[in-house]
């Protein structure tokens, strides 16, 4: 939202600027939280605090992301054009990746190989959101649209911890970021 202010010129109101603060505070009670019980991964890799360098990273470039879309639709409004050189883009960088990366080869040929219902079904509802995005973003400002997607995070674990039980219900710490989250969304799009 900070980088949609300051490219796009869109305004941080007070009630926005609460709703930003406890979704800070509620990403900092998680990785607190992940720090002072660390899982180790299946490599013997415990993350640390650096670690978590690379979620924001992943945030700023999805942030450029989505300013750079709202820039694009501003210049041509047409949605599934923008879903669709998305989607170029991703494939051309997977395939020059996959040309100078062995392991990265296999991957991208796996994907073909390995087809099942469950991957194509979750392809087309990603291609579904993506468009859903992209018309969205021609209609609204970016960080009422980058608050109202980030939901996906509390649809995808009530799914797997409700619906198809295939994670652990979460802890109390967790269920409080949640909840902070949660209502820092709905303050930024009310703000």
């Amino acid at each position: 939202m900070g980088l949609a202010a300051l490219v796009l010129g869109e305004t941080i109101s007070p009630v926005a600027g609460l709703g930003m603060a406890a979704i800070a505070a509620a990403f900092a009670l998680l990785v607190r939280q992940s720090l002072r019980h660390p899982q180790p991964r299946p490599d013997g890799h415990t993350p640390g605090a650096l670690d978590y360098g690379w979620g924001a990273a992943a945030a700023l470039a999805y942030a450029g992301a989505y300013v750079t879309r709202k820039l694009g639709l501003e210049t041509l409004p047409a949605p599934a054009l923008g879903t669709l050189v998305s989607a170029l883009t991703g494939l051309a960088v997977f395939a020059a990746r996959a040309a100078v990366d062995a392991r990265q080869r296999d991957h991208l040929l796996g994907l073909f190989r390995y087809l099942d219902r469950w991957s194509a079904g979750a392809g087309v509802l990603m291609s579904l959101g993506q468009v859903s995005l992209f018309a969205a973003l021609l209609y609204e400002s970016v960080q009422v649209i980058v608050m109202i997607s980030s939901l996906d995070i509390f649809f995808a674990a009530f799914l797997a911890v409700v619906v198809l039980k295939t994670e652990r219900r979460p802890d109390r710490t967790t269920l409080l970021a949640a909840v902070a989250a949660t209502l820092g969304v709905v303050l930024v799009a009310l703000g």
